[in-house]
């Protein structure tokens, strides 16, 4: 795990669960063992149903059914009186009904592009004054928890500080060569072409340059994209 990832405030469930995790996070309550018959028929059914809401009040998002702890599954259909076994496993397909059920008793709005608008809009407005990515994805994670929006996987919030700092990274460094260029045509001719084919070799080799001096033929020191 690397110090960004560690520093990364996202909710998840206990890796093992212990007995006492099982007994805290996934004991369905009196009311929701009553509310769960309204929403599907079966007591299987009823059991799929309650792991993903106790997984949704653990952690503010769904599972993929391959991806639920089996002990959580069996702790659930023991407190429901069901039999543990294969027949607890549904299909994805299967739970999106369960998955709205729950979005509304929770009053959750689900991932999309208002959350999505959100998330983006708080990173960017945090970027402005820090520079660390995991700085930065807590706010988004803290802002869509506060309004009540369903998390979106790991991978997305984990993406964008990286993607936002690049750009402004060009952006700053392009002010630069911008305030730098030459003023007589054929020494800015050569100095744009010069930036632009370092900046090439940079996006093609897939890595994130950084601003640097650098000399450039008869123009004096310049600011210019450069391999790190």
């Amino acid at each position: 795990m690397t110090p960004t990832a560690a520093r990364v405030i996202y909710p998840e469930l206990p890796d093992p669960l212990t007995p006492g995790d099982l007994q805290q996070l996934f004991s369905p309550s009196f009311d929701e063992r009553k509310w769960a018959p309204t929403v599907t028929r079966t007591v299987e059914s009823q059991v799929a149903l309650l792991v993903q809401l106790k997984i949704f009040q653990t952690t503010g998002r769904f599972r993929r059914s391959a991806d639920v702890p089996p002990v959580a599954t069996d702790h659930v259909a023991h407190r429901m009186g069901a039999e543990s076994g294969s027949n607890l496993i549904f299909p994805d397909r299967t739970l999106y009904r369960h998955r709205q059920a729950i979005l509304k008793r929770l009053k959750v709005v689900s991932w999309g592009i208002e959350a999505r608008a959100l998330a983006q809009a708080t990173m960017c407005k945090t970027a402005q004054a820090r520079t660390d990515p995991a700085d930065i994805i807590n706010s988004a994670i803290d802002a869509l928890i506060r309004h009540d929006f369903e998390l979106p996987s790991i991978t997305f919030v984990t993406a964008r500080p990286v993607a936002l700092l690049t750009a402004m990274l060009r952006t700053t460094t392009l002010r630069c060569l911008v305030a730098s260029s030459p003023a007589e045509p054929m020494k800015r001719r050569t100095f744009w072409t010069h930036c632009f084919r370092t900046s090439r070799i940079c996006s093609l080799a897939g890595c994130m340059p950084t601003p640097m001096v650098s000399r450039q033929p008869s123009s004096g020191w310049r600011t210019c994209w450069e391999l790190n």
